[in-house]
């Protein structure tokens, strides 16, 4: 399929919206994750009103104008990704205004034992995403 755009165009990038000293918590390595799947984000720590799409991760979070950003973008007919923690970190305002419910938080599988076979660790996990 041939390039559609111009030689002296930049490359498309997905803005990741990261304000500087947000935590990553649950979404720690995402960019990470979805720049070596082949997704060009670009980690920005301003809000991207002017682009087109945004990846909203919980680092996001931290933007105490987040809600307001957000509607003023999507007026504009923008697309914005979000994450659950993202949506779990607005809190019931960004839950009643999204309609929707993230679900439960995502936790690390923590090994119940190991055994020492082939001159290699096997780890024994246990799904525990339920538990408190």
């Amino acid at each position: 399929m041939a390039e559609t755009r111009p030689a002296n165009a930049p490359a498309w990038h997905g803005p990741y919206y990261k304000p500087a000293g947000s935590d990553g918590s649950e979404n720690l390595y995402l960019a990470d994750y979805l720049g070596m799947i082949g997704l060009p984000i670009l980690p920005v720590a301003h809000y991207p009103m002017d682009e087109a799409v945004a990846f909203l991760p919980v680092q996001a979070g931290a933007d105490p104008r987040l809600l307001e950003n957000m509607r003023q973008h999507l007026k504009h007919g923008s697309t914005l990704v979000l994450t659950p923690a993202l949506v779990r970190a607005l809190g019931q305002a960004g839950r009643n205004w999204l309609g929707s419910s993230p679900g439960l938080p995502a936790k690390p599988l923590r090994p119940t034992r190991s055994a020492l076979k082939a001159s290699r660790l096997i780890w024994l996990l246990r799904w525990n995403w339920m538990q408190p």
